[in-house]
This record gives C-alpha cells, structure tokens and sequence, in this order.
C-alpha cells in the first residue's frame, strides 16, 4: 500500500509541472508574429509584380513613388497581385521607418492592414485560391500591421471600450472607435487590455491556439467588492480571451484623405468563444489558453495545490466556488472539482 502511494506521488511530481506565465520579450511565438518578423523585403512573388509592370528599378529608387503607381493600378483594376504586392510592400516600409520615424511606419501599417483586408474581402478583387500562399500571407500582414497599431495606441492612452483613439495617417486623422462586441463579459468587467503575444505560457503540454485573423488579446477584470454578491465567486483578477479585429477604410473603394476630416472605424473586441469566424468564411485567430496562464500566475493557488490534493481538511478555508464566465443563461455550467 505504502509503495503504491509513493508510486502515484512520484509519478505526479514528475508529470505535474508548474504552470508560470513570462513575459515574452520580444520572442515572436504567434505564426503571424515568426512569419512577419522575417519579411523584411518584398518576397519573390512581389518583386516578379514589380517587374511585370517595369517598376523593379523605381522601387528601388523611390519605395513612395513605387506605391503611388501600383496604387493607381489597383483602383483602376483591382488585381489581386498588385494589391498583395501593395500590402506586403507597405508592411516593408513600416518595419525600415519603424525604429526612426514612428509617424511614417504607422502610415505604411495601416495601408497594409486595409489592403490586406480589400484583398480577403473586397467584392471586385479575384480572391487567391486558398492553397495559395499569398491568402495565409494577407492574414499575416493584417494581424501583423493591426498588431503594430495597437501597440502604438498603447503608448498613449489605455484601450479600452467606448473610447476613441485617434491616430495621425497620411497628413490626416483616423479615429478608431473601440468597442466590445459578441462577449458575454460587459464594459465595466474591462478593466485593462494585454496583448497575448507580450506573454509566453509553459508547464502546459497543449495549448487552444486557433489561427485565423485578428489579433488575440487579454481581458482583465479586477475584483469589484471581495465576498459580496456575485464577487464572492470572482478571483482576484479574471483574464478572459479577446480577439481585436479592425474593418478598415477601404483604400480601393474611397483612397484619398482629406486632412480637415477625420476618418473612422471601428476596432472591434471580439469574444472568440462565442464568435469563430469573420466575414464569410475566415477563422477568429484566439489563443484560449494564455489568458488562463495569466490569470493563475495572478492568484496564490500554486501554493495549496499540493495541500489540497493530499491534505485537504487542511485548506477548507479556501475552498470556494470560482466563476471562469459570467453565467449565461441557457448555458449549462461546466463544475470542475479539485483535490478529490
């Protein structure tokens, strides 16, 4: 008996790590993220674009130039070629101006966000067979270029819905009006916004990462007033999943900017459980699973756990109910019980 206890301990203090959250520090661990971080130059398939048209040479002389012409193309004919070379071209340029000239990079960040979302979605623009690796290749450059914009609204001001962030664009203003949308969380359980990728999860085998578009974020809510009300069922600090998703002005549709009037659209807070795709067809990109990572590197639980499970009279004092979601009427609750 005695060695058949010390067989299950042993057995669960090697396969039992512990779960910690870190910060990620720049590691790119999302497949959007390691994709982008090497597209520091157009792509072979782009350049053969820019030789069709004879403009391998003016781009390499004049990257603005280069752009204007394409862009008169696309408008004129909406190719799928030359609005992908558009896109990936301008996602070039943000990373080259990004280090020195913040204002330019976030130009070229948004006209690869909105062309890469005219070429998913835009009616006119013959869509690239899905084996075709220019139609994973857009996604990217929408979830990359949408992930630069929001770390750049962060250095100013906290998203957070029902606020605006207005960004300076091409000599003009675009607003963006944050919102939530599709979540059973409300607007005051929305306490802070994180970005996912700025965290890495390990001590878990699998992770819940679902590829698609959209860039996943960390909904925090703070406890309200501990052991009243429903609170008495809330952690100290809840993380949930977000997924942020941005329907850009259509740059083939109304191309000019008029710098006396603002642009605006809506950066959507989508709840990724609730909502799986987007448009007709494309996945939400979520990550489930490090939003949870956060939320226990945020409580004491990784001290009882041993107690609890070999010594649980010792911990009846913690013992509790603890809510992951709101309730949800017509849900069925889901009770996971720890320590028997």
């Amino acid at each position: 008996m005695i060695l058949a206890q010390l067989t299950i301990v042993v057995s669960l203090l090697l396969g039992w790590q512990d779960i910690s959250v870190q910060p990620s520090r720049g590691r790119s661990h999302s497949a959007y993220q390691r994709s982008m971080a090497q597209l520091d130059r157009p792509s072979e398939r782009t350049i053969e674009t820019l030789r069709r048209y004879d403009l391998e040479k003016d781009y390499r002389r004049d990257v603005n130039v280069t752009l204007a012409t394409l862009e008169r193309r696309a408008r004129a004919n909406p190719d799928a070629e030359v609005v992908y070379a558009i896109a990936e071209i301008s996602w070039v340029e943000g990373r080259r101006l990004d280090s020195r000239r913040k204002a330019a990079a976030i130009d070229r960040y948004v006209d690869a966000v909105a062309y890469a979302y005219d070429l998913l979605f835009d009616p006119e623009v013959p869509k690239p067979q899905p084996a075709d690796p220019r139609y994973r290749s857009a996604m990217e450059l929408y979830n990359g270029g949408l992930e630069r914009l929001i770390r750049a609204a962060r250095l100013d001001r906290q998203i957070a819905p029902d606020r605006t962030i207005p960004l300076k664009v091409h000599g003009g203003e675009l607003i963006l009006r944050v919102a939530l949308q599709d979540s059973p969380w409300t607007i005051n359980d929305l306490d802070k916004i994180l970005l996912a990728s700025d965290f890495e999860v390990s001590g878990l085998p699998t992770q819940s990462y679902q590829f698609g578009l959209g860039v996943p974020l960390i909904g925090v809510r703070l406890e309200g007033e501990p052991g009243k009300g429903a609170e008495r069922f809330a952690p100290p600090e809840i993380a949930f999943p977000l997924t942020a998703y941005l329907v850009p002005t259509s740059r083939l549709r109304d191309p000019k900017m008029d710098p006396g009037k603002p642009r605006e659209c809506t950066l959507q807070l989508i709840g990724p459980v609730r909502v799986r795709s987007v448009g007709p067809h494309i996945p939400v990109e979520s990550d489930l699973t490090t939003p949870l990572g956060y939320m226990w590197s945020r409580t004491d639980l990784n001290r009882f756990r041993w107690t609890g499970l070999l010594r649980p009279g010792e911990v009846l004092g913690r013992a509790n109910l603890m809510l992951l979601r709101p309730y949800e009427p017509g849900k069925i609750p889901v009770v996971m019980v720890h320590g028997l």
